[in-house]
């Protein structure tokens, strides 16, 4: 076998490592800026320890979003579970995600993104906002934007979008950037849950 040979060899198994495998070794910055509205009905339940999240969409991003999610829920204490189609309402905590806008830029030593992130929230399951927004022509707006009138008491309901910015210097595979972005998008939204709930557990 030529040295050629066994060099293209060698090229195209590492070009393939970093297309497909799942590592990182990497020196990160991550910011992020969060725009929340809220309502608040009558004496406010939180339904706790039980949560169901919804993720608008199945690319690879996304795919790698929901196992992130779910394991951030579930390191912080919750009963997590994937939902692949909203009913009206549920019996813990809903919250819906959906990605907005995504900029990747990835090369092996340095990789940038540019995230925004729309969620949804509700300390009892419901989820009146979740389709107000799905059928909204202004998303930002509607999020922010609530009618009492149309929910459920004794609940607070929540949107937001959070934007993330993140760059990242080292080794790394496409892969493992991604779950470097998606854990960060997971601990921003649980972070934001968590602090709704907070809010008014302490009240009680």
């Amino acid at each position: 076998m030529s040295k050629r040979l066994i060099l293209s060899i060698m090229i195209i198994g590492i070009s393939l490592s970093f297309a497909f495998l799942n590592f990182i070794l990497v020196k990160s910055d991550v910011q992020s800026i969060g725009r929340v509205g809220s309502a608040s009905l009558g004496n406010v339940t939180v339904i706790q320890g039980k949560i169901y999240i919804y993720l608008d969409g199945n690319d690879n991003f996304n795919n790698i979003l929901k196992d992130e999610l779910l394991r951030e829920f579930k390191r912080r204490g919750y009963e997590a579970t994937f939902v692949f189609q909203v009913k009206e309402k549920y019996d813990g905590q809903f919250l819906a995600v959906k990605v907005l806008k995504k900029d990747i830029k990835y090369t092996p030593i340095y990789s940038k993104a540019e995230i925004e992130i729309l969620f949804i929230h509700s300390t009892i399951g419901d989820t009146t906002h979740f389709f107000e927004i799905q059928n909204a022509s202004n998303i930002t707006k509607a999020a922010t934007t609530f009618d009492g009138r149309k929910y459920l008491r004794n609940q607070t309901m929540s949107a937001g979008i959070i934007s993330i910015s993140s760059s990242a210097k080292g080794i790394m595979s496409y892969k493992g950037h991604l779950g470097l972005l998606a854990s960060s998008v997971a601990r921003n939204i649980a972070r934001e849950v968590e602090r709704i709930n907070r809010r008014y557990l302490y009240k009680s």
